[in-house]
């Protein structure tokens, strides 16, 4: 390989590599044998088993480069018959009959985003993963995103919590995201989602400083993201102290209960009580408030 061909492959996925160097040789008789398949109206899902015997790739998917020919095949079926004679669905559910896991899947992905002529498709079918995840997000979604390290603050966006408002603490997807954070500070390391960072983050969704108050306090009653929420809402007390910024309700309710000493039996359980009993213990010690 001469030496400019070689600075043209830095930074290229594998699979990439691995294509550029055979698809050269074989590009016209391939072409051409796409081309009588799709008119003969053979099933991609046909060829896919048949032809490229992809089905047993199973984890070595995204190093697999029949793979991308597979990607050609549907591009070349989807000119003739239209996309939805061999839906995104119907893709993403014949890569999955090689039992290949979710992250497998994401890397492929990402792999043919640096093969022009699928990247196309392998960005439609990227956001159709990632649209599963977003509709049955979970657990398990959470980790597959850590380990393919997709952008915590994109996918605060992909959820709508930018647009969140003062409803932030109402919102489902919040836990969710929280989950996804911590997943991802365990997978990357804390350095790489640090708790400046989150909290610039959820500052986006235009909350006032009492409405991030009432979802930390809120999370600590869940126990998967309770020591993330813990957290952030001593780094929020820490920047109350800094700047001088408490909330003026939450200022109120903590000059009561450190002045009195006591809180009615009425407001006890009130949130605001709640995270201003917490704060003041943060900020004058546990002797200063009566538990």
């Amino acid at each position: 390989m001469h030496d400019e061909e070689r600075v043209n492959l830095q930074g290229l996925s594998a699979l990439a590599i691995l294509d550029k160097e055979t698809w050269a040789l074989s590009k016209i008789f391939k072409n051409a044998d796409y081309r009588i398949w799709a008119k003969q109206m053979i099933s991609p899902e046909n060829v896919f088993t048949t032809e490229f015997h992809i089905r047993v790739a199973r984890e070595a998917i995204n190093k697999n480069k029949k793979v991308v020919q597979w990607f050609r095949y549907i591009n070349e079926y989807r000119s003739r018959w239209g996309d939805q004679a061999f839906a995104d669905y119907q893709i993403y559910q014949t890569l999955k009959t090689t039992k290949a896991s979710e992250t497998k899947l994401a890397l492929l992905f990402q792999s043919l985003d640096d093969i022009d002529d699928v990247k196309n498709l392998a960005a439609i079918m990227k956001n159709y993963q990632y649209q599963k995840w977003k509709e049955g997000a979970d657990m398990i979604a959470n980790k597959i995103w850590a380990s393919t390290k997709k952008d915590p603050e994109l996918l605060f966006k992909l959820f709508g919590l930018h647009k969140a408002g003062d409803q932030i603490d109402e919102k489902k997807r919040v836990i969710q995201w929280f989950r996804y954070a911590t997943y991802y500070r365990a997978e990357n390391g804390i350095n790489n989602l640090p708790d400046e960072q989150i909290y610039t983050i959820l500052k986006k969704s235009e909350a006032s400083e009492a409405k991030l108050a009432a979802l930390f306090q809120s999370l600590k009653d869940i126990d998967d993201v309770k020591t993330l929420a813990t957290t952030m809402q001593r780094y929020q007390f820490k920047r109350w102290i800094d700047q001088d910024s408490i909330p003026e309700s939450i200022r109120n309710a903590a000059q009561n209960i450190l002045f009195r000493n006591q809180v009615s039996l009425g407001t006890d359980n009130a949130q605001t009580y709640k995270i201003a009993k917490e704060y003041a213990m943060f900020a004058f010690g546990p002797g200063a408030v009566l538990r």
